[in-house]
């Protein structure tokens, strides 16, 4: 056997799946290890965290907030922070952590093993190995560093709880924040005093001895509350040897203080954008414009349609083109959607104490002094107000009258209050077993809202939540929510927007080629160089038509109305018309019919090759599990806008032999993803109690299916019934779930469909008579 040569290693290497490496798993464990006033490199943190955190900070030390106007603030540049890891340090750290020996081992023969070289000429020269530091640019080096950092997250927690340094106070939860870290950089908080300046010096010395650190002064510096004297201040900054400055001017690349001139202090991430882009473009939007109409620096070409109407979406008549200030607003509401749904985390923490204490945050303020980034998440709220709502847990959190929480559309409110006290909550109205009280719901509520009520499925083992409507799985999207702006828009000429929308959607789905679609589109608008087109933008030009010399060349004319296009009449006519003009070339009428049936035969060929290929075999007939398995099939039958569903599940053995059958009735309005998931958990334990020990759940829902064979996280209303069949699954020897189509389910639909029609609920060992009929 010939050994392995060092091609065929570093091949080998680059092959190993990344969950094979170390980095990876290291990864996972961080979260319960790092604490949160670190958000770098970690899953469900983000730079924002700490951006905004670096922002509201300051902010609040210059109106004096909750006593923060005595504060001040260090912000500390770590000097060469990678390349000083002592890797005993980071050894004795990883121990302190929890981490096995055996781990710690194995990672730190990753480091251990790092050799350098230098590139002279084109050839390596030397080997040097180093006794400490990081590699740049290694996928391990990040959590490392974390890991080295948390001891002075640890330091300075210390330093708080013996009473020697006083972070911030944020509103009147007592909600406290001495410092923030991302990698390294740093910022700290504490009382404006020597002896808090000299306890935080005796901590950054401190760990500066363990780590291996330096704390590079001349690019640190200090800001002071609005309440500290100037002399005062200058004294802490040379106590700390320190710079002395008005606000910090950047933390995480973005600025601390934002005035009223809001151009001036953005001007610079702008300047950097367009140094990226080599000065090619000073507007964005104007750039894609241009692009999009043809012109170039040396050609301009006439833009037929406004920026707003290339930026509609495709099913409103537009190109899809993103409008920056209604995406970025979109961007926004991303982080007011972390502070509905992580309320545990620093970030929500902190700004809930400032800005919405005693509520929540759909019906928080802006206030008298709130800062720019809370305005600028409250502009993002809007969004989130558009397209989410209230799920039902246990009902102790949502009130009935003021909270949007019937599944019905935006607003997601009742159609007429109850009289009822206000703050009234759900819990109110469900019985221990998280079912309805039908005859308080019938009695309080409007008739419209009754069906929507009780279609509705509280889970008492979990809490309220929100979910976001627009989206499968009930989380937000920027792309979703970009959407939502566009979802009412003012279309003028069409009283009905649906009809609007399903003329676009039929032009850009269908089977045409792209340019063929953009030609339809341009005609919609007028916007194609007719000569009557022409004169309206300021051409002075003759408008009558150079084929028939009788009539203006109006859009109509040119492709309908003149005698020329009437003897051929089709798409290709503009190219025809086209080179007659420039060309003044003129085909016979029989040069084009053949030329026209040629290209549709490719176009048609093409398209059924493409289809082929998209194609593949499904199958067409029930098939039954495998010997010593029994197959639940599930189905669930919705009219739309009709109030009573009907679910079924058929359990049948390897023979076909049925086993058991139930359907059930359930009133209300329940979308059809709910019915689905139900009418799985129903055959669930229809298996139980039969004793069913190894099963085949067999659903015609995709979205379902999925989402149980993935365990993703579900944050709807259907999201608990998931977690319940997970929970149930725990009791069978074995199960799997597949996708069966509807062409394989079709007993079960029938028998969604009877239980439906007859609004009856019943369980069967041999189907009856009866049902025989429908199936």
């Amino acid at each position: 056997m010939e050994p392995f040569t060092a091609e065929e290693v570093k091949s080998a290497l680059f092959q190993i799946h990344p969950l094979k490496a170390p980095a990876s798993r290291l990864k996972k464990s961080l979260n319960s290890a790092i604490s949160q006033n670190q958000s770098a490199f970690l899953e469900g943190r983000i730079i924002h965290d700490n951006a905004i955190l670096g922002f509201e900070s300051p902010h609040s030390m210059r109106k004096g907030w909750c006593g923060n106007g005595s504060k001040m603030t260090l912000k500390l540049d770590m000097s060469k922070a990678y390349d000083r890891v002592e890797w005993d340090f980071l050894e004795a750290m990883m121990s302190c952590l929890g981490y096995e020996d055996n781990w710690i081992t194995k990672i730190m023969n990753c480091v251990r093993s790092v050799s350098y070289s230098i590139l002279i000429n084109g050839s390596a020269k030397g080997n040097i190995v180093p006794t400490r530091g990081l590699r740049q640019g290694d996928p391990l080096s990040p959590f490392l560093f974390l890991i080295c950092s948390e001891r002075l997250s640890c330091l300075i927690n210390e330093a708080e709880r013996a009473g020697k340094i006083h972070g911030l106070k944020f509103g009147a939860m007592d909600q406290k924040l001495s410092h923030l870290l991302y990698a390294d950089d740093s910022l700290v908080f504490m009382e404006a005093t020597l002896e808090e300046g000299q306890s935080l010096k005796e901590v950054l010395d401190c760990y500066a001895s363990l780590s291996g650190q330096c704390i590079n002064l001349d690019k640190s510096d200090l800001c002071v509350g609005c309440k500290i004297k100037e002399t005062k201040a200058e004294d802490l900054a040379g106590h700390l040897g320190v710079t002395l400055v008005k606000h910090h001017t950047k933390y995480l690349g973005m600025p601390t203080f934002v005035g009223k001139n809001k151009k001036q202090v953005f001007g610079k991430i702008r300047d950097r954008v367009e140094a990226k882009l080599q000065v090619i473009i000073q507007d964005i939007e104007s750039m894609v414009a241009r692009f999009w109409w043809g012109s170039s620096s040396k050609k301009h070409k006439i833009h037929w349609g406004n920026w707003g109407k290339l930026c509609k979406l495709k099913e409103q008549g537009g190109i899809g083109f993103r409008d920056l200030e209604d995406f970025n607003q979109a961007l926004l509401a991303k982080q007011g959607w972390k502070l509905i749904t992580k309320p545990d985390c620093l970030l929500a923490r902190v700004m809930k104490a400032l800005y919405f204490p005693n509520g929540n945050f759909f019906e928080a303020k802006l206030g008298h002094y709130g800062s720019a980034v809370w305005k600028s998440i409250l502009w993002g709220r809007e969004i989130l107000i558009k397209g989410s709502r209230w799920c039902i847990g246990d009902g102790r959190t949502i009130r009935i009258n003021e909270d949007p929480w019937i599944p019905r559309g935006y607003p997601f409110t009742l159609r007429s209050k109850v009289r009822i006290p206000e703050g009234v909550t759900i819990n109110t109205l469900l019985n221990e077993d998280g079912s309805w009280k039908l005859n308080e719901v019938i009695s309080w509520f409007h008739f419209d809202d009754v069906p929507w009520i009780i279609g509705t499925m509280p889970s008492m083992k979990t809490s309220d939540s929100v979910t976001w409507t627009l989206t499968p799985n009930g989380n937000y999207t920027v792309a979703s929510g970009y959407k939502l702006r566009f979802s009412n828009p003012d279309i003028v000429g069409c009283s009905d927007i649906s009809k609007i929308k399903a003329w676009w959607s039929f032009i850009w789905g269908s089977r045409l080629t792209p340019k063929m679609k953009n030609f339809i589109w341009r005609v919609y608008y007028h916007w194609i160089p007719v000569k009557v087109e022409l004169c309206k933008r300021g051409m002075n030009i003759d408008t009558s038509c150079d084929w028939c010399k009788t009539h203006d060349e109006t859009l109509c004319h040119a492709l309908w109305l003149c005698p020329e296009v009437q003897k051929i009449w089709q798409q290709l006519i503009w190219k025809r018309r086209n080179q007659f003009i420039f060309q003044h070339k003129k085909h016979d009428d029989s040069y084009w019919l053949p030329w026209a049936l040629e290209t549709l035969d490719i176009n048609l060929w093409h398209d059924l090759q493409q289809q082929k290929v998209q194609q593949s075999p499904a199958k067409s007939s029930w098939q039954p599990p495998p010997i010593g398995k029994f197959l639940i099939n599930s189905d669930a039958s919705v009219i739309p806008n009709l109030s009573g569903c009907g679910i079924s599940a058929i359990i049948r053995n390897h023979n076909g032999e049925m086993l058991a059958v139930e359907t059930r009735f359930i009133p209300g309005f329940i979308s059809v993803v709910m019915d689905e998931t139900v009418a799985i958990r129903m055959g669930l334990d229809l298996a139980l109690s039969w004793s069913c020990s190894d099963v085949v759940i067999g659903a015609d829902c995709q979205t379902v299916v999925n989402a149980i064979k993935n365990k993703e996280a579900i944050n709807t209303d259907w999201g608990n019934i998931i977690q319940s069949i997970m929970k149930t699954c725990c009791n069978f020897h074995s199960s799997k779930f597949i996708f069966y189509p509807r062409t394989c389910n079709k007993v079960a639909n029938s028998l969604a469909n009877w239980a439906r029609v007859n609004k009856e609920s019943k369980m069967w060992t041999v189907i009856p008579h009866v049902l025989l009929l429908v199936i």
